[in-house]
């Protein structure tokens, strides 16, 4: 196709079957290199795909596309976005190999999901050997779920997919005093699901998202994860993450995950990551609680289970916290319920070598904690150096007394594991693993048994206190 189309259910190829059931649908060679614009607004979505559009009645059993390539620019102002396929046709199997997006992907008002490849609710999704080149940019937005490079849904795999274009998502300045904030989720890859595994898949898109509140990440960000295996990923460029202010009565439902390859809140999961890798800066400017992790950022309302092995960051650690925040080198893994029987969280044989730079913009926090590796260390190094600073409107002695403000080399807990970084802090801070000597205080000496190791430092407004080299280990 080299026409141009406009309308509210489109696709290159195929679109808006109707109602009825097929057995199958087969796509193989084709391509797409007219403009396809949406006209949907308000209540009345526009549903577009590059390639082929089957949003609606029709039931599918097998949808298989193959071989097929996008090479026009795709607009919308409302509905949902897919540089090749986009179905709800609740097929069985769907099987999406070797396509390719090329055009550029514009939306602005209100969307439900944008990705470069597919937009799915269909389960038992296998997309493989897929590229996005395709930059996502959505502006002014006034609501929106999901945006991802490859795709949107609930995977049964992806593997040997790349991500090539930037992602831009800017929401429109909102007051919100809501009991459930909705989050955004975004990432170079995958976006949602529910059981996936993810090989070898590569993010080299700048992902850029200002005035939002949710999970960003290179590879992941999931909103109903439960069983996820994932392998040989990387990401290769920076994130970049500003959040509005979100006034909610549930703490829970104002935090935000930020992970340089996986970022998620479920209310169950089990992940294991082998040998993935993050080399993209995070810069990160948060208004709302967060958590913060150099390869992965986790959270579970009930049990979870997050086992990481081999896994890298090389990317610098950018912070401006104006709430309570924790960063990690590695991961942050967590669950809100803690009295669940399941709670297994392990960084194994990893490594962060990359600076952790955070700054605190309120007194008001109660709880800014800084990890060179993450919660649970096993064999793992930090060589990055980790600083705590203050912004210039506050002194030292604003924070109260029972603030918590934590810097260690490696984390809450470790086993043999490794620190080589400097630490640098304004303010009086614990160097041991879970053990709270973080009170304001001008004088204090605080001899850490476990890291056999004593600090010492004063507090006086605003003068550098700990500028402290040393080499840290624990058996």
């Amino acid at each position: 196709n080299n026409a141009n189309i406009k309308g509210e259910e489109i696709g290159g190829i195929i679109a808006h079957i109707g109602e009825g059931y097929l057995q199958s649908v087969l796509i193989e060679d084709c391509e797409n290199n007219g403009k396809i614009s949406g006209n949907g607004s308000g209540s009345e979505d526009s549903n577009l795909a590059g390639i082929a559009n089957l949003y609606d009645d029709c039931s599918i059993e097998e949808i298989r596309i193959t071989k097929c390539k996008n090479n026009g620019e795709l607009t919308a102002t409302a509905g949902t976005v897919a540089g090749i396929l986009l179905t709800s046709s609740g097929s069985e199997e769907n099987i999406i190999d070797s396509c390719e997006n090329n055009g550029a992907i514009f939306v602005t008002g209100d969307l439900s999901a944008i990705a470069g490849i597919v937009c799915a609710t269909d389960d038992n999704m296998i997309v493989s050997n897929c590229i996005n080149n395709g930059a996502i940019e959505a502006k002014e937005i006034k609501e929106i779920d999901s945006v991802a490079g490859i795709l949107i849904g609930h995977v049964a795999e992806i593997s040997n997919c790349m991500n090539n274009g930037a992602i831009q998502v800017e929401e429109i300045e909102k007051d919100e005093e809501v009991m459930f904030a909705d989050r955004i989720y975004v990432s170079g890859i995958v976006a949602g699901g529910s059981e996936e595994k993810i090989n070898e898949c590569t993010n080299n898109g700048t992902i850029t998202v200002k005035n939002s509140f949710g999970a960003v990440a290179g590879i992941l960000a999931a909103s109903n994860a439960q069983n996820i295996s994932i392998s040989k990923c990387n990401n290769y460029k920076d994130i970049i993450y500003e959040s509005r202010v979100i006034e909610s009565q549930y703490t829970v439902y104002k935090e935000e995950f930020i992970g340089g390859c996986v970022a998620s809140y479920s209310e169950g999961i089990d992940i294991v990551m082998n040998e993935c890798n993050n080399y993209g800066k995070l810069d990160i400017k948060t208004k709302n609680d967060a958590f913060i992790g150099g390869v992965a950022s986790i959270d579970s309302y009930y049990s979870m289970s997050m086992i990481l092995e081999e896994c890298n960051n090389e990317g610098e650690i950018e912070v401006d916290s104006f709430k309570n925040s924790i960063v990690c080198g590695i991961a942050y893994g967590d669950n809100y319920n803690h009295y669940e029987q399941k709670n297994q969280c392990s960084i194994v044989n990893c490594n962060n070598i990359k600076d952790i730079n955070v700054t605190l913009h309120s007194a008001d926090i109660t709880e800014s904690k800084i990890y060179g590796i993450g919660m649970y260390g096993k064999n793992s190094t930090n060589t990055g150096n980790l600083k705590n600073d203050i912004g210039e409107n506050i002194l030292v002695t604003d924070f109260g007394s029972n603030a918590e403000i934590h810097i260690c080399g490696i984390g809450a807990n470790g086993e043999k594991c490794t620190n080589t970084g400097n630490i640098t802090a304004k303010i009086r801070t614990c160097l041991w693993n879970r053990r709270r000597c973080s009170r304001l205080c001008k004088y204090r000496k605080c001899y850490c048994r476990k890291w056999n190791y004593i600090l010492e430092s004063k507090i006086n407004k605003r003068e550098l206190l700990q500028v402290v080299p040393f080499y840290l280990s624990c058996s």
